[in-house]
């Protein structure tokens, strides 16, 4: 009796055991899928030949200007941190201080990533339908994971709508007027104004997953434009001003208050392209570049065009300086804010 009792407390002991090795097993192997790496996002392979606008800007942390401008932010929290109330106990300023250690090693392993925008002829005549990509490569799968509890919660939500797309959850949330569509692919976030921007992305990525595209071959003449820009430059971009397509971004982008200027002055600028990014002395600069109808209107608008652009833009107090040139059919502006961290209030 005694005996058989041994073995059975044996056995129960040897499943508990094992019940545990599993669960710890479990526990270890969902911690390795959850943080295994995905692969960055290459937006630019998604362009087609309607594209009208497309820009991109990589952030990874061995460049010299995004290594210091996360680093000035940092001290600049730092310093907060260290500046706190005579009042506070040294255990909560020790737990702040390890929280903030603990958010410093988060935000530099999202690094690298990638966000990109493009604009494509909407629904309808006139309108416009923007695509939103961001791509973190150092995410894993959890966004696999938010992607399967979004199907969940959004199902339930009366303003919410689950769309089914080639193996594709979209989520769309309707407001009033306001339609966003957005889906979650790997480490990869996509949001569109419009469900027909969203299915024309998950298109896109089938076609580039199965070798149907190469690169931004069928881009056409944004394609080319894009393909002149410097290479080494973090952020790049270009707008074909097809149908006043320039006078509605400048409306969208301004101040409520500011000069709009005429249809038949922006028409005269054929293309804008931009490339810069954050440079070694934590500051941000950028060449914009319009193309226009020709040489003398070039050179007549030139200074009227820095104006329009320095007094509408939505900069609040944050100071920047502009050198402006012209060259043959070609208004080149070039930007500058010097120490973004420390103007980041102002902004």
């Amino acid at each position: 009796m005694a005996s058989r009792r041994r073995k059975l407390l044996l056995g129960v002991g040897l499943g508990c055991a094992t019940l545990l090795i599993l669960g710890i097993s479990g526990c270890i192997g969902f911690a390795v899928w959850i943080s295994r790496p995905g692969e960055l996002l290459e937006p630019e392979r998604l362009l087609a030949g309607d594209a009208l606008a497309y820009a991109e800007w990589t952030l990874r942390a061995e460049d010299d200007g995004t290594r210091e401008f996360i680093e000035a932010l940092f001290e600049k929290t730092r310093r907060v941190a260290h500046d706190r109330p005579s009042w506070m106990p040294n255990w909560l300023a020790a737990t702040i201080a390890g929280r903030q250690q603990r958010n410093e090693r988060q935000i530099r392993q999202v690094l690298p990533m990638v966000a990109a925008w493009t604009l494509r002829p909407g629904a309808d005549r006139g309108t416009d339908g923007h695509l939103w990509m961001f791509s973190m490569e150092n995410l894993g799968n959890r966004l696999t994971l938010a992607d399967w509890f979004l199907g969940l919660l959004m199902g339930r939500n009366p303003g919410a709508e689950v769309v089914a797309y080639r193996d594709e959850k979209l989520f769309r949330v309707r407001d009033g007027d306001s339609d966003v569509t957005f889906f979650l692919r790997g480490t990869d976030l996509f949001v569109a104004t419009e469900l027909d921007q969203a299915r024309y992305a998950v298109d896109r990525l089938a076609d580039v997953t199965s070798g149907d595209v190469t690169g931004g071959d069928g881009a056409g003449r944004l394609g080319a434009l894009y393909a002149s820009l410097p290479a080494a430059a973090s952020l790049r971009g270009v707008i074909l001003n097809d149908e006043g397509r320039l006078m509605r971004i400048w409306d969208a982008i301004s101040r409520d208050d500011a000069d709009l200027g005429s249809a038949e002055q922006w028409d005269a600028i054929r293309s804008v392209t931009v490339h810069g990014g954050l440079a070694a002395n934590r500051s941000f600069t950028a060449r914009l570049e319009f193309l226009c109808r020709d040489e003398t209107w070039a050179r007549e608008h030139a200074k009227p065009l820095v104006a329009r652009l320095r007094s509408g833009l939505r900069f609040g107090h944050m100071k920047y300086e502009t050198d402006v040139m012209t060259e043959g059919d070609r208004i080149r502006i070039d930007f500058r804010v010097p120490d973004v961290p420390a103007q980041l209030d102002s902004f």
